[in-house]
């Protein structure tokens, strides 16, 4: 849920690595996310972004720089205080 973030003005893009289209839908289905998905069937985008590890999430600011990049689960609260120090205040 992007709920938390809207107010700061970001958008959410989650994007699913190397799943089939139907077991990504069912994840969807199964977790109920609200945000906007894309795929990453071959893994390039993944790979572009630095990833190294699941879950992977990339801040990208308005010009298409990564301004920061976290591996691993993320409580509301810190994706909320990744945002206001990496994009908002930066």
């Amino acid at each position: 849920d992007a709920g938390p973030l809207h107010h700061l003005q970001c958008s959410v893009l989650g994007v699913n690595l190397q799943d089939a289209e139907d077991a990504a839908l069912e994840v969807v289905e199964r977790t109920g996310v609200t945000y906007d998905l894309a795929r990453d069937p071959d893994g390039a985008l993944f790979t572009a972004f630095g990833g190294f590890g699941m879950p992977t999430t990339a801040l990208v600011d308005a010009g298409g720089a990564v301004v920061v990049r976290h591996t691993g689960a993320l409580t509301r609260a810190e994706l909320d205080a990744l945002v206001r120090d990496h994009l908002l205040e930066g």
